[in-house]
């Protein structure tokens, strides 16, 4: 059984404070950082994630926790 890539980015978004695009790109079996980026982008435009930043410096957060990090 495989793991649906929202479940790993859900998961480890638990378990950490922040997430980026470079780590999910290596989670997911080396997949691009373009192919991460979009799965990020879904789970930010469902609401399960916020990103913070513009560029190199973004990161996500899972929504839950977003409110109770400082910005």
């Amino acid at each position: 059984m495989t793991t649906k890539p929202t479940e790993i980015i859900l998961n480890l978004a638990s378990k950490r404070d922040i997430i980026t695009t470079a780590e999910i790109a290596q989670k997911l079996g080396n997949i691009s950082r373009q192919a991460a980026s979009r799965h990020l982008h879904n789970l930010v435009n469902t609401g399960l994630l916020v990103k913070r930043g513009r560029t190199i410096g973004s990161h996500y957060i899972l929504a839950k926790k977003a409110s109770l990090l400082p910005s």
